[in-house]
């Protein structure tokens, strides 16, 4: 029974920890959403600082899909707005994301750029 209580915070913890991580995951793909729709009305600064703001956050926090993806808006921002010697960076980057963790949706999108 000590055991037990000794081991129910580190569970806690690792529940919290994958609710933290869900809800990075879902504010990403809120603000990768918003990416999209701004980029269909031609707001290509808020849209690029949406995906930046994304890879960011994928990036520091260790969300391979979302970093891919982020990096894929950048792509398609950066083909929009004429600056095709980025968009090749970043959906190279994208691809090696995407091949590095078998994310195949995000490989497709990134081979599409």
């Amino acid at each position: 029974m000590k055991k037990l209580f000794l081991l129910l915070p580190l569970l806690l913890a690792g529940c919290a920890s994958r609710e933290a991580a869900e809800d990075l995951a879902r504010q990403c793909s809120q603000l990768l959403e918003d990416s999209r729709r701004l980029v269909k009305v031609q707001e290509y600064e808020q849209a690029t600082d949406n995906a930046i703001k994304v890879r960011d956050i994928a990036t520091s926090e260790g969300l391979p899909q979302e970093q891919a993806a982020a990096l894929c808006q950048l792509a398609v921002i950066d083909i929009m707005t004429w600056r095709d010697a980025q968009a090749w960076e970043h959906a190279c980057q994208a691809e090696a994301i995407a091949r590095e963790n078998g994310l195949e949706d995000v490989l497709t999108d990134a081979l599409i750029c």
